[in-house]
C-alpha cells in the first residue's frame, strides 16, 4: 500500500473505510424499513380489530344492521375457510326463503 507522508491514509485504505460505512448505512436503512414495514402491518391489524369491535358493539343497539353486515361479509369474504369460521361462530347463516306459493 502506497502511504503519503505525514501518515495520511492511501486512497484504498479510505476507499475502504468508505465502503464499510456504506455497508453500515445499508444495514441500519434495511432495519428501519423492516421496523416501519412491521408498525404498519400492526396499525393495520388494529384498524381491523377497532373498526369490528365498533360494528359488532353497535349490534347490541341497533340488531338491525346485521343484515347489512351480513351483506358485506358475503361479498367481501370470499376464502371456504374463513366463510366456515364466520358460520361456525352464527354469521353467514344461509337466508330463510320462504316456500313457493302455488298461483291461482
Amino acid at each position: 500500500m502506497k502511504t503519503y507522508g505525514n501518515g495520511a491514509r492511501s486512497a484504498v485504505e479510505k476507499l475502504k473505510e468508505l465502503a464499510d460505512r456504506k455497508a453500515a448505512i445499508a444495514e441500519r436503512i434495511a432495519r428501519i424499513e423492516s421496523q416501519l414495514a412491521a408498525q404498519s402491518r400492526k396499525d393495520d391489524t388494529r384498524l381491523k380489530i377497532l373498526i369490528g369491535a365498533a360494528f359488532l358493539a353497535d349490534l347490541d343497539k341497533h340488531n338491525a344492521q346485521r343484515a347489512y353486515i351480513e351483506a358485506t361479509l358475503r361479498r367481501a369474504i370470499t376464502k371456504d375457510k374463513d366463510r366456515d369460521f364466520l358460520k361456525a361462530r352464527g354469521w353467514l347463516q344461509e337466508p330463510v326463503t320462504p316456500p313457493l306459493q302455488p298461483l291461482k
